[in-house]
């Protein structure tokens, strides 16, 4: 009769925690949930403005957000900074101002190039202070530790208040 040795049994529990410490192990047929691409990141954001719910529209956002608007010109001359924001704050304060807000998005293109990626839309729609259709937005996102974030915007058809 052969008896299980604590030399064995010390191997065993090395190589159980060995595997369970190995990124990407999936233990007992559990799988990790593969977090939202970036072109889901956008249109959660988006949406969730639609549904009046800043908690998770600002769930897509980085810590700080630059919005920049095209002032509706061609030439890069004309463009402009509108904002820079806090993720965190600034989607209960947009719903707040301009809310509600009514809109419906298209994805045209997606691009990512290791950690940044460009989301291209078109949205249609409106809010308190406008109305806008077949609008191009540019939203470009970078992958953080937990997953893809919204980190800036910009608004070719926009102008900043006089």
């Amino acid at each position: 009769m052969r008896s299980f040795l604590p030399e064995r049994a010390l191997g065993v529990s090395l190589l159980i925690v060995t595997a369970l410490a190995t990124p990407g192990f999936e233990s007992f047929g559990e799988s990790s949930p593969e977090p939202p691409a970036p072109s889901e990141v956008v249109s959660r954001f988006l949406d969730a403005l639609v549904a009046g719910d800043p908690g998770t529209a600002a769930s897509q956002l980085d810590e700080r957000v630059f919005l920049a608007n095209g002032a509706n010109q061609s030439a890069p001359t004309e463009w402009q900074a509108h904002l820079d924001v806090a993720g965190e704050s600034w989607p209960a304060a947009l719903l707040k101002e301009a809310g509600p807000i009514r809109s419906q998005h298209h994805i045209l293109s997606a691009h990512q190039r290791g950690t940044a990626a460009l989301i291209v839309t078109t949205e249609t729609g409106s809010n308190r202070f406008r109305e806008y259709r077949d609008e191009t937005v540019v939203y470009q996102l970078r992958q953080r530790p937990d997953g893809w974030r919204i980190c800036g915007m910009f608004y070719p058809s926009l102008s900043n208040p006089e």
